[in-house]
Parts: structure tokens; C-alpha cells; sequence
């Protein structure tokens, strides 16, 4: 065994990686998918949101390779992390009213 380093198995990565469409997990491709087609209907520009949405995948794909869960992890940290309105003043959640 190696001197400090963790051995990962290809197959155990595989099985653990999310739904991956063109690169992106497949929660983000359907965001980026449905914001691209809202700036394609709304706006006049219609390369631009194109363009945008492009940019928008290649952001994903680039992230994906550090982390493929990266809007999972980031839809359960904006589900259980929210902020009190008081955080400001005690520097922490607080739950005390007073």
C-alpha cells in the first residue's frame, strides 16, 4: 500500500457519478436548458441567448470535473443552510428572537 494516498476504484466512481448528459449532470442540463429557451423566447437577440446557453454548458462541464454532484450538493445546502435574518447580528444562526 501506497504511503498516504487513498486508492480509488474506477468501477466504484463510475457507479457512484450522477446521470451525466454531454458532460453536465442531468439536473443542471435541465436548468440550463430551460433558462437558455426562456432568453431565446423573450429577448430579440436570439445568437446571444444561444451563445449564453453555450457558455452556460461549457461553466457546467468544466465544473463537473471537479465535483460531477455539484448542483446536488448546492440544491441541499440552499434547502438546509438557509440564513436567519438575525445572522448579521450574532455572527451564527440564531434562533432566539430576542
Amino acid at each position: 500500500m501506497s504511503e498516504g494516498k487513498i486508492e480509488s476504484d474506477p468501477l466504484f466512481v463510475g457507479l457512484t457519478r450522477p446521470p451525466m448528459l454531454g458532460g453536465v449532470p442531468q439536473t443542471y442540463l435541465v436548468v440550463n436548458v430551460m433558462v437558455g429557451v426562456l432568453m431565446f423566447i423573450n429577448f430579440e437577440a436570439k445568437i446571444k441567448s444561444m451563445i449564453a446557453m453555450a457558455l452556460a454548458h461549457l461553466v457546467g462541464y468544466l465544473i463537473s470535473f471537479r465535483e460531477p454532484r455539484f448542483m446536488d450538493l448546492f440544491f441541499v445546502k440552499t434547502q438546509k443552510c438557509n440564513k436567519c435574518r438575525n445572522k448579521l447580528f450574532h455572527g451564527a444562526n440564531s434562533y432566539d428572537p430576542y
